[in-house]
Order: C-alpha cells, then sequence, then structure tokens
C-alpha cells in the first residue's frame, strides 16, 4: 500500500503540505477549513460517507414536506395573500426547479459547505423574479479594504462570473477564525469521515487477500531480480484473492542449498478485523454534529428517545426547523422589501401538519380551550394562536365563562 504526500488548492501545485494521499483518495488532513480543496472535500465526503448523506438528507426531505405561504399583515389580523409576484417566486423560484428542490439545494449546500448563496434576478416593475442557489463550492468572496465583501465571483461555464454583493443572499454558520465564510459541519467529524473511509478500503482490500496483511519467504541464498519477480507474480496469480483461499505456492531452493525454503504466513487475531464498534461511534458523532437522531438511521442501540416518534419529533424541532427558520427571516429581510408594493407581507411555514408535532399541537389546542374556558382569552384571541385569523361573529372579543360558574354566596344563601 502506497502513501504519499501532496497539496492540491485547485490551482497551481506549490510546495508539500501534510495532506495524505491514499490510493488515489484525498483526505482532510492538513487543509484550511476554508481552502477551494477542502470545500471540494466536503462535497466528496457526502458522496462518499453514508452517515452525512443520511444527515444531510433526513433533514432535507423533512423540511420539503413543509408548505410555504406569503402573508400579509392587516392592522392585528394577518390574511394569506394569494396573487403576487413573491407567490410565484415561491411557487417556482427558478426555471430549473421547483421550490422542493429550491429547498433541497438551500439547506444542502448549507449543511455541507456551512455557506450558502442565494442569488436573485428581479424584472423591470417588480413583475418577475427568480431565485438561484449557488454551488457553494464555486463561490469565491471579494472583499475591500475593511475585510466587508463587494462582490462574488462564481464559476460558471469554465468563467468567472462577478455578481454585485446585493445581488447575493449569503448564509453563512459561526466561524470564529473566519469573518467571510461560515464553517462547515464536516470539519468538526472530518477525521472520524477519514477513518471511516480508511477502515472501509481497508477492509475491502483485506478481504480481497483472504483477509491476511501478506506472507514472508525465507529464500536461502540470494535471488535475481527476475526470480523475485517471478515469486512475486506467481503469488499474485495463484494465492492471492479470495478465489484462491487455501491455495499452496511451491518455491524451489535450487541444489546445494542447507535447508529448504521457509514460507510464514501473517495473519490478523479477529478481534484486529472487527469494525463495526468503531462505525457506531462516528455514526454517532456525525450524528450529533447534525443534531439528527441515531435512531433515525437506524441505530437501536443508542436509546437516547424512548421510541421512534419521539426520534423523528427531535429531527424537526432540533435540526429541521432551526434551518427553515434561518432561511425564511432570511429571505423576509433581503428579498421581500425589494418590491415595493409587499409593505407588511412575509414568508412563513405551516408545521400544523407534521404528525411528529402533532401532540404538541394537541397540547396547544387543550390549553387553548382552557384558557377560554376561564375567561383568560377571548375566542379571537384563541384563533390567532393557530393562525386562523380574526372572527366578525358577535363576541368573539370579550371573555367568556361556562355559565353554570356562579358564586359561593349565592348558592348558601349569604348574598
Amino acid at each position: 500500500m502506497k502513501f504519499e504526500f501532496k497539496v492540491d488548492f485547485g490551482g497551481k501545485r506549490g510546495k508539500k503540505s501534510d495532506l495524505v494521499q491514499y490510493d488515489g483518495g484525498t483526505y482532510f488532513l492538513g487543509l484550511p477549513s476554508t481552502s477551494p480543496a477542502r470545500l471540494r472535500n466536503y462535497i466528496e465526503a457526502y458522496k462518499l460517507s453514508e452517515v452525512v448523506r443520511a444527515c444531510v438528507d433526513k433533514i432535507n426531505l423533512a423540511a420539503k414536506g413543509i408548505p410555504w405561504y406569503l402573508y400579509k399583515r392587516i392592522g392585528k389580523d394577518v390574511q394569506e395573500v394569494e396573487s403576487h409576484t413573491l407567490v410565484d417566486i415561491r411557487r417556482q423560484p427558478s426555471k430549473n426547479y421547483s421550490w422542493p428542490k429550491f429547498l433541497e439545494r438551500a439547506l444542502g449546500f448549507y449543511l455541507i459547505s456551512g455557506n450558502r448563496y442565494i442569488r436573485k434576478s428581479i424584472g423591470s416593475l417588480g413583475r418577475y423574479g427568480e431565485l438561484e442557489v449557488l454551488a457553494s463550492n464555486k463561490v469565491q468572496i471579494k472583499k475591500d479594504a475593511l475585510g466587508e465583501p463587494v462582490a462574488y465571483e462564481y464559476l460558471q461555464n469554465s468563467r468567472w462570473v462577478t455578481i454585485p454583493a446585493e445581488d447575493i443572499l449569503h448564509s453563512k454558520m459561526f466561524n470564529p477564525a473566519d469573518d467571510l465564510y461560515g464553517l462547515s459541519p464536516i470539519t468538526t467529524v472530518a477525521s472520524q469521515i477519514d477513518i471511516s473511509r480508511f477502515a472501509t478500503e481497508w477492509s475491502l482490500k483485506l478481504l480481497q487477500n483472504d483477509a491476511r496483511p501478506g506472507a514472508v519467504a525465507f529464500i536461502p541464498g540470494a535471488l535475481t531480480q527476475e526470480q523475485r519477480d517471478e515469486i512475486k507474480e506467481q503469488w499474485k496469480r495463484d494465492i492471492r484473492g479470495s478465489e484462491n483461499t487455501g491455495g499452496l505456492l511451491i518455491i524451489e531452493t535450487g541444489e546445494g542449498a542447507r535447508r529448504p525454503g521457509d514460507l510464514k504466513l501473517l495473519s490478523y487475531a479477529p478481534k484486529e478485523l472487527e469494525l463495526a464498534g468503531s462505525e457506531k461511534i462516528i455514526t454517532r458523532k456525525v450524528c450529533s454534529v447534525y443534531h439528527v437522531p441515531p435512531e433515525c438511521l437506524g441505530d437501536p442501540e443508542n436509546k437516547t428517545y424512548a421510541n421512534q416518534k419521539e426520534a423523528r419529533k427531535a429531527l424537526y424541532q432540533e435540526a429541521t426547523l432551526p434551518h427553515l427558520d434561518e432561511l425564511r427571516d432570511g429571505l423576509n429581510g433581503w428579498l421581500v422589501p425589494m418590491f415595493e408594493d409587499a409593505g407588511d407581507m412575509f414568508f412563513n411555514y405551516d408545521a400544523s401538519d407534521i404528525d411528529a408535532l402533532a401532540a404538541d399541537t394537541d397540547m396547544l389546542w387543550e390549553r387553548a380551550g382552557k384558557a377560554v374556558d376561564r375567561g383568560i382569552i377571548h375566542r379571537n384571541e384563541a384563533r390567532q394562536l393557530y393562525g386562523y385569523g380574526k372572527s366578525n361573529e358577535p363576541g368573539m372579543d370579550k371573555p367568556t365563562v361556562p355559565a353554570t360558574v356562579v358564586p359561593l354566596g349565592s348558592v348558601t344563601g349569604e348574598e
């Protein structure tokens, strides 16, 4: 097995570093967290690590099933807007993909690279609009003398396109080491991903070689280079590989040898070939970084939650909805104000139909119903809690109590 040391920063090759190359596969070791080469490796981690892909896909699948709407505030009421350019953008953000695909790209690049770049294209008079999620590994930020971003460069069709800063909504995860780029969650578990990938390749090569590291042949006397090559080729042809398991290699020592040749086979103890335990630990560490319960990835031994229903609830509350909140607030603060007639409009999503959160919804219904019955709030306030809006029916704005509730004195005759 061959190890090389070389560096790749996406451009010209420079001096050597401690980036490890193992049989052509790059690893994270020695790469700065925001270098172009490392950003490309984040994409590779998603492609090659089933745990990273499962976590990102779980969050994405949960997010794509939640509907989004455009609302408008009218006094104290909130009404859904059914016709507006922003509604058209929400239905079809781009000519290339629909809203669920837009969410998939927006959350996917954000979870993998720690950065999200959304580019807007607004037509004349605000009658047309389009949103495009740029690939994070193809974006470079141009900054001014004060370190503030002034433009973004995007690699499109083999050429760099400059985009003004006001046309980009850049969302980034917290990065204490860099003010321009966000820090990917994969950075924290990069070494664990390397270990998992290295162990998988190591196990594959062991299985291809009958789970043996090799053998040592003791040959009396000296061998020529041709003899050495012949023995090695015979070993590869007749002994190595699962189809040749148990084969016998015969080495002739020649005449005049003081003792016959000796062949010693090396082997591993069964304990050294057990990788299942380490894989479970790596899975749980990656899940902890993405806030995805391991039970959602089929880890029944890690009973953090009482049942699968609680795990799915945690997936929404701790992983999916917080990312949707950040995306929603970003669009409301950046995209909506660009339309002059958008006044008090805002985007929001409706998570009331999520089965995993149904228990919390039922509890809210019960608490609001008790508050109405006890006269703490009136019925219109309860309706607003659920997003139904104000009703104009008589008596909806007044607290009420059950008619059977009377002062104690009126029953005892003291009043």
